[in-house]
């Protein structure tokens, strides 16, 4: 063979081989986490197929998409923080964390601390509070105040954390000082929300995602079918203080999530994804990529979505 042929060989063989992996000349897509059952897996913005990573709950992947934070949860009932480092595929339970019941680690957008909810003995109130991953820099919110804080989330930069009590919206900075409060409902307006909502800032500051309840005829008649209510995702614009929904209605949505490029992901379902079961309704949740007018099915039988964002 001559070395032409054997060079245009190769390269034959390089453009298949990028053109099924997507190759260094399209990069890598961006890593996704999501629940399923007990267990996290990872899938890619492409819909690659999805890897378990192990047993876990309430994940989020780092916005390098290099390590997963988590809930575990202990033998005698308690809950704790825990984080994989998923290419030398080792875990640690984070020390430091106050308490036997902490939950839903949130990673700050610089990949350095994790915000989560605590459950304060003490004073036997929910609380929000930070830590590094290996332990160290603990710090609790409360901002003095007399009840529960749920529903912490970041600044899009890093330097402010936001929390609710499903009247207000509390601001702090890293430092756990109360900068503001302001009523709720400035935000998500009359729609349901519960302790369990989840915010999310976008990278660049200027919306907000959230979930919350569904009222169009199409929901009501969903929510009939499952015996029980259903959410939507909507977006918050700081600039303005206008609220729309971004998902139609009949998509009952169970939790979103920011993708690079102003992208969106959610676990949602339609009716066409509820069959009846024993005892009741079973639900396929899909994960799905919004962008634009677009909705590509990426995952089946997919919860907790979580994006690395760079």
């Amino acid at each position: 063979m001559t070395w032409g042929k054997k060079v245009a060989m190769a390269l034959g063989v390089l453009a298949l081989w990028l053109t099924g992996t997507g190759g260094e000349a399209q990069g890598q897509a961006p890593a996704v986490l999501f629940s399923r059952g007990d267990a996290l897996w990872q899938t890619d913005l492409r819909g690659s197929p999805p890897v378990r990573l192990g047993p876990g709950h309430d994940g989020e992947l780092s916005p390098g998409g290099d390590r997963v934070a988590f809930t575990e949860y202990g033998e005698g009932g308690g809950r704790y923080l825990a984080v994989r480092d998923i290419a030398r595929r080792n875990v640690w339970r984070v020390p430091g964390a106050v308490g036997a019941n902490s939950y839903g680690p949130r990673w700050s957008p610089d990949g350095t601390t994790l915000l989560f909810n605590v459950w304060q003995e003490d004073v036997a109130l929910w609380r929000i509070a930070t830590v590094s991953p290996d332990g160290t820099q603990r710090r609790i919110f409360s901002g003095d105040l007399s009840g529960d804080l749920f529903s912490p989330f970041w600044g899009h930069d890093g330097r402010e954390i936001f929390a609710q009590d499903l009247t207000f919206l509390y601001r702090f900075d890293r430092e756990g000082r109360l900068l503001d409060k302001r009523p709720v409902d400035e935000v998500v307006g009359d729609r349901g929300i519960s302790s369990g909502t989840r915010f999310s800032v976008a990278p660049d500051g200027a919306s907000w995602l959230f979930d919350a309840g569904a009222t169009a005829s199409q929901d009501q008649a969903l929510a009939m079918r499952v015996g029980d209510a259903v959410n939507a995702a909507f977006v918050y614009t700081v600039a303005t203080g206008a609220v729309r929904r971004l998902t139609p209605p009949g998509l009952a949505v169970s939790s979103a999530c920011w993708a690079p490029g102003g992208g969106v992901l959610v676990s949602a379902f339609e009716r066409k994804d509820v069959r009846s079961a024993s005892g009741g309704v079973r639900i396929s949740f899909r994960l799905m990529l919004l962008s634009g007018d677009r909705r590509d099915v990426l995952v089946k039988d997919a919860l907790a979505p979580s994006c690395a964002m760079r």
